[in-house]
């Protein structure tokens, strides 16, 4: 029987690794198979660096993200199906924040979102991880500007910091992830594709505080509500 895959997008930093530690023993009465397979296992942090330090690339420039970050992507999703048809329930984590992008199939171009529906065959549930400021409204339209969004900006940069520490492969990938608006680019570009796909697309939001548990158990519900 084909599996479910559980498509979780968040940003870089939002503390998804941390909470998906947490998640497997709160999900496997509801799905006694259920996998994580990260896209670090599939195109790894030192595989990034070994190729942009033999080809000249910039890691993460447009060129790099179009020669290589693309297919890693690509055959990260193809070993995700490759399990789900084996049976498993797949968590798919994932930086895939933009859902809207448009994919030429057939001649015609549709949502990304579209696109992996038909190549999981229907077998694919989205979901979004987003840090938020507890009750404060944001959208697309006012999440680059808003003011309460600069405390967690602040704690992503800390995060970055802390988790780049002793850890040069990390240091490179994160290189361009300093600027002051980096989480805010990334979110809005979350809450579009959830604006586009009101109904497709379920949002955990955790605030500033929570511990990987609490993220966890939010992430759970989601899933399973």
């Amino acid at each position: 029987m084909q599996g479910t895959t559980f498509l979780w997008s968040g940003a870089p930093l939002v503390g998804k690794s941390s909470a998906m530690r947490e998640l497997i023993p709160l999900t496997r009465e509801r799905s006694p198979s259920l996998l994580i397979h990260d896209n670090e296992i599939a195109f790894s942090m030192a595989m990034r660096c070994k190729i942009a330090n033999v080809t000249g690339m910039a890691l993460n420039s447009p060129e790099f993200v179009k020669a290589f970050n693309f297919q890693g992507q690509m055959d990260y999703q193809l070993s995700c199906r490759a399990f789900a048809a084996q049976g498993f329930d797949v968590m798919m984590p994932s930086p895939s924040e933009d859902l809207t992008i448009p994919i030429p199939v057939g001649g015609e171009k549709i949502p990304l979102l579209k696109k992996m529906e038909g190549d999981f065959g229907g077998r694919i549930k989205f979901f979004q991880l987003i840090l938020v400021p507890e009750g404060i409204e944001l959208d697309s339209g006012n999440v680059l500007e808003h003011q309460a969004m600069l405390a967690i900006e602040e704690e992503i940069q800390r995060r970055r910091e802390a988790r780049g520490t002793g850890n040069l492969h990390q240091q490179l990938l994160d290189a361009d992830k300093c600027h002051a608006t980096y989480y805010r680019e990334r979110l809005r570009k979350q809450l579009l594709s959830h604006e586009m796909f009101p109904g497709e697309i379920v949002q955990a939001r955790v605030h500033l505080g929570e511990t990987p548990a609490q993220v966890a158990q939010k992430m759970c519900n989601a899933m399973f509500s």
